[in-house]
């Protein structure tokens, strides 16, 4: 077939320029953007808040702080506004169970040293 329109043309369907190697364009209009990743004090503060629930004081206290950090950093621009999530939800978590276990060391002094008073026999009359 010769002539103009959509035979067969040069090895291809349609007519146009032969196709090149690669990936198909992006469709027009649909710009693709990066996605934004969180930083890495973000991923650590919401590990340290969540492993508090486990681990104890030990984590939730640095979990307390990494989190801060990271939520001051994302505040001034330094770090990904995609961490701040994981900061909130670490910061939280470390700060809820900071205050279950003051609450719950109150209860036991305030229980057991009842207790400890009735037994020895020195509380108040």
């Amino acid at each position: 077939m010769s002539g103009s329109g959509g035979g067969w043309q040069g090895g291809q369907v349609g007519g146009g320029p032969p196709a090149q190697g690669g990936p198909p364009a992006p469709a027009t209009g649909a710009a693709q953007q990066p996605v934004e990743k969180p930083g890495a004090l973000a991923i650590v503060a919401i590990t340290l808040g969540l492993a508090s629930w486990v681990l104890g004081l030990c984590t939730a206290i640095p979990g307390v702080i990494v989190s801060k950090i990271e939520l001051n950093a994302i505040a001034r621009g330094d770090s990904p506004a995609a961490g701040r999530t994981l900061a909130q939800i670490g910061f939280w978590s470390s700060i809820a169970h900071l205050v279950v276990t003051v609450l719950a060391l109150s209860l036991f002094c305030c229980l057991y040293g009842g207790i400890a008073a009735m037994v020895l026999g020195t509380g108040a009359r």
